[in-house]
């Protein structure tokens, strides 16, 4: 059986609601982090099908994930009635479990402490999204009804809820323990690469920020990031710090010139007419003083 691609009126929640209980991807795919990967995959391969003037995804734009352990999500009751949720939309690298993102095997990501800084400090127009459904809008920066702020964890996120269903089906989703994990759509901006013994870290150190929230399957909980985009786009640099790598070295060790060994043949020829000379100008001087 073919696997499941979105129809013309699905959306997001739904195809992926639809692709991770496909009984083709439930049999190809039994870890439940790649199956949402993979129909991630399709759902990212086909927006370019959508209608002219339809929302697509900028280039190089990944998403990461925070499980529900750390993502803390909360609904809050204001006295006057009003209703918020917060969590971490990120977490920072701090040696713990789920702090880093396996890329390849050898390679790890780490979103560093300052990541977030100038997203926050510019006032990014960030969308508040529950599973990155733009038709699923929570909140939104620019609009005051949605916060970022960070702290020594990671991201923090505080969305007003408003009084449409989305989010009020969401906030119930909470409450009942349903939704428990967070993510975070971006794109790398500043970032680093060392080695650390056997392993390459790719640190991310600065990013533009799109949209936090909510997710229904906090995946790739510190084993993987996402399969396609997220991990090309990290093989792009690595593969330019390896290069420039390889070019600096050339560089300060450059190739020894190679010595040219002197031909005896034309060593011998050169004595022979350097005789015949110095023999020419003693006869020479000979015949003057007579």
């Amino acid at each position: 059986m073919p696997q499941p691609t979105p129809n013309a009126d699905e959306s997001h929640n739904d195809f992926i609601d639809r692709c991770m209980g496909d009984d083709t991807m439930v049999s190809d795919f039994d870890d439940t982090d790649q199956r949402l990967a993979v129909c991630e995959s399709i759902w990212t391969d086909t927006r370019s099908d959508e209608p002219k003037g339809a929302s697509k995804r900028p280039e190089g734009m990944q998403m990461r994930h925070v499980p529900s352990d750390l993502a803390q999500i909360r609904v809050h009751d204001g006295a006057d009635g009003a209703r918020s949720i917060s969590g971490y939309g990120a977490v920072f690298y701090d040696g713990s479990e789920g702090t880093e993102f396996e890329l390849w095997r050898g390679a790890v990501e780490r979103i560093m402490p300052e990541a977030f800084d100038r997203a926050i400090e510019e006032k990014d127009d960030v969308r508040g999204l529950f599973n990155h459904d733009p038709s699923a809008l929570l909140g939104r920066t620019s609009a005051g009804t949605m916060r970022l702020d960070k702290d020594k964890r990671g991201l923090l996120y505080d969305i007003d809820l408003s009084d449409t269903n989305v989010a009020q089906d969401v906030a119930k989703h909470i409450d009942r323990g349903d939704v428990s994990g967070s993510s975070f759509s971006f794109v790398v901006e500043s970032e680093e690469w060392h080695e650390e013994g056997d392993v390459d870290v790719f640190e991310v150190r600065g990013v533009r920020l799109f949209d936090t929230g909510p997710v229904t399957y906090p995946a790739y909980t510190g084993t993987s990031a996402e399969l396609r985009s997220g991990i090309a786009t990290a093989r792009e640099s690595w593969d330019r710090w390896k290069h420039r790598d390889t070019k600096l070295t050339t560089e300060v060790e450059p190739t020894p010139e190679k010595k040219v060994r002197p031909d005896p043949e034309k060593l011998e020829l050169e004595a022979f007419i350097e005789r015949c000379r110095r023999d020419g100008q003693k006869h020479g001087g000979n015949s003057s003083a007579k």
